[in-house]
């Protein structure tokens, strides 16, 4: 009762500033009707409804809700640079405000029953955001010249990393975006010893095995055998919570024999930042860790060096802010100015990664026994 009566004051409230001539008339008024595990807020209305209202991917919207207002764009993808703003069309054709990389709910104290409202700012205002970073992003291994690209998989020798040491990939038993049966056949073909799942906890991976479609049966070996870490993480990385999740996986993977996997649904923006750290901590460079992560942008939207608008914007908006922010870099701050491999050692030991499990980590990762 309470949350309905915040709402109609909230709707009264929109409708005054409205009507004041502060702003255009909303296209579209609605509520939050939950928070995802990551902090987006989901809203009740439909992409149908937006359409109805004159509301168009690659539209300016300006999305209002307590003491948020902003003109975001509107797009079906996390397609803006990290920090930034998005009101998003899911796959599942759910619409949510999010930050990229970020909580908005609780940056901004968004809760469930808060009225929203969306108004058309400028028609076609972001197009050159789906332009420049979106993709044909498909689920259909035929579309795909190989099983490693289709699964994102691929072994990962940055720095000082030994070859058939460390691997990376999609998600081997989330099988949402139809690849884990892909993953867990190339994760058995590279005999993954160890893994750590970026996505899921203990319980969303026995909810995996029970659906219909569940065909891991090799990565389910590892996780009954206790050779897999779940540690899910959320979006902010550069939160506490994210960060010490990270160094336990770090962590795990010095307790446990190689070769290793690491993962997270699409093995591109949790398992990107660890597997950047891990570079950064074998001595790899900046270009080295910044042309693996894009090579997941090359499998699933085809994103390569030729088109170097789109390359560029990917990677500033996301690995060069990752790195900066591992480093202790300002935005503004040239990677000249540091050792990165140094900076990273410095970062996990100051969020509680011991020197031995440093050592140890380093040891098997470059299949030296000693370093």
């Amino acid at each position: 009762m309470k949350s309905r009566i915040v709402y109609i004051i909230s709707i009264l409230l929109l409708t005054a500033v409205f009507m004041s001539g502060c702003v255009s008339t909303p296209d579209c008024i609605t509520e939050v009707s939950g928070i995802s595990k990551y902090g987006h807020a989901v809203l009740d209305t439909t992409p149908e409804n937006l359409l109805a209202s004159g509301i168009t991917l690659g539209d300016t919207v300006t999305v209002s809700v307590g003491d948020f207002t902003q003109d975001i764009p509107y797009l079906d993808g996390f397609y803006v640079k990290s920090g930034d703003y998005l009101l998003r069309c899911t796959s599942d054709n759910s619409i949510e405000i999010c930050i990229n990389y970020g909580n908005i709910a609780e940056k901004h104290g968004i809760e469930i029953g808060d009225a929203v409202s969306l108004t058309l700012r400028e028609k076609g205002g972001s197009l050159f955001l789906l332009e420049i970073a979106g993709g044909q992003y498909s689920s259909n291994r035929e579309d795909f010249a190989g099983d490693e690209i289709f699964a994102n998989f691929r072994m990962v020798t940055l720095g000082g990393i030994a070859e058939n040491t460390l691997y990376r990939s999609a998600s081997p038993i989330n099988n949402d975006a139809g690849r884990a049966s892909v993953s867990n056949m190339l994760a058995e073909k590279a005999k993954i010893s160890s893994a750590v799942n970026l996505a899921d906890s203990a319980e969303d991976v026995l909810h995996h095995t029970e659906k219909p479609d569940f065909s891991s049966e090799y990565y389910l070996s590892l996780f009954e055998d206790g050779k897999v870490l779940t540690s899910p993480l959320l979006n902010d990385f550069t939160s506490e919570e994210y960060i010490s999740g990270v160094v336990a996986a770090l962590t795990f993977l010095s307790e446990n024999e190689p070769p290793y996997l690491v993962h997270c649904n699409e093995g591109k923006d949790r398992a990107g930042f660890t597997v950047a750290l891990i570079g950064a901590l074998m001595g790899a460079s900046v270009d080295e860790i910044s042309n693996d992560y894009m090579v997941s942008y090359e499998n699933y939207y085809g994103i390569t060096k030729e088109d170097e608008k789109k390359y560029a914007y990917v990677e500033e908006g996301n690995i060069q802010v990752i790195l900066k922010s591992i480093a202790g870099l300002a935005e503004d701050e040239s990677f000249d100015s540091i050792n990165l491999q140094k900076a990273a050692e410095e970062f996990v030991l100051s969020h509680g990664m011991s020197k031995e499990s440093l050592s140890n980590l380093r040891m098997k990762l470059s299949g030296n026994e000693k370093l």
